[in-house]
């Protein structure tokens, strides 16, 4: 299996196509596959711009990136260069004021309260949920 990536620089979204290289398929004939807006890198740029929406589509917030832990499958022990740290609760407040502001959809989807740090090492945790 080959696979054909296309990548947006601005989002650093990945998209994958799978080519089964024993039925025949090469590159040329994928591309026939997809529209021809969709055979170029801009074309999947512009694509991907059309469908975002003036408001987010996830609440993740990350009160810190403080972790005990190096799990292997994470990239906060090895690549993450940020300055370790704890979110101040008016940022969080602020984040929460901007998010009521946001149309029902969005405002009633969860908040989560992690990323790459354990949320419950944040001192004012309690404060937060």
């Amino acid at each position: 299996m080959r696979f054909l990536q296309t990548r947006r620089e601005n989002l650093g979204i990945y998209i994958k196509f799978g080519i089964n290289m024993q039925n025949g398929l090469d590159d040329h004939a994928a591309k026939k596959r997809f529209p021809s807006s969709l055979q170029t890198r801009r074309g999947w740029a512009d694509y991907f711009e059309m469908k975002r929406s003036v408001e987010p589509h996830l609440h993740q917030i990350e009160p810190t990136n403080h972790c005990p832990y190096t799990c292997i499958m994470c990239p906060r022990s090895q690549r993450m260069k940020r300055e370790l740290g704890f979110m101040d609760i008016s940022l969080y407040q602020k984040v929460i004021d901007e998010v009521s502001t946001y149309a029902e959809p969005v405002r009633s989807k969860e908040i989560e309260l992690f990323h790459f740090g354990e949320s419950l090492l944040h001192p004012s945790i309690d404060e937060f949920v």
